[in-house]
């Protein structure tokens, strides 16, 4: 067993396992992933991405307060 292996055996532990795979494009996740590393949305993740705002923006609209 080398360092480094060691190391991410014992990171693993620390953190409760390995890390999350990411999600494909085509979803939600991925969406927020391309923002969040300031890329441009792909073909696939723009409309996922337009649904949900518009999802988020009835629900908002619905609300009286």
């Amino acid at each position: 067993m080398t360092d480094r292996s060691r190391f991410a055996e014992y990171r693993d532990r620390l953190r409760g396992g390995p890390p999350r795979a990411p999600q494909p494009c085509g979803t939600k996740g991925a969406a927020r992933r391309h923002q969040r590393n300031h890329e441009p949305l792909c073909a696939l993740c723009a409309p996922v991405w337009a649904a949900h705002q518009h999802e988020q923006y009835e629900k908002r609209k619905g609300r009286t307060t």
